[in-house]
């Protein structure tokens, strides 16, 4: 879906419609990537046990900021597609900046 929201949006820039497709296209890729960490931090036994329940935590909340922002950015993009699409650019933005993470042992 990734592929044909990207061409489309690339066609037809400005229309809300479309602008709002792919906001949607990227809040569910947002969503699976959040229920696949979920499912890693509390459900598997794939992370060491120095990785804290309180990090993972912390670190499932992080992910949740895509998901809540993406899904936030389809209503907008019906109304203003220009700001909606300067969201799409922020949100990957705010996972590039630094975030305290303390992976146990690990300063």
């Amino acid at each position: 879906m990734i592929p044909f929201a990207t061409a489309f949006i690339g066609d037809y820039p400005l229309i809300p419609l479309v602008v709002a497709l792919y906001g949607l296209v990227l809040f569910m890729a947002a969503l699976a990537f959040t229920l696949m960490l979920r499912y890693v931090f509390f459900r598997s036994a794939l992370l060491p046990e120095s990785v804290t329940p309180k990090t993972r935590k912390e670190e499932l909340r992080h992910a949740l900021i895509g998901v809540i922002v993406y899904g936030v950015s389809m209503g907008v993009a019906l109304v203003y597609p220009v700001l909606a699409i300067i969201i799409f650019i922020i949100v990957p933005l705010y996972y590039f900046l630094p975030h305290r993470i303390e992976w146990g042992g690990r300063d």
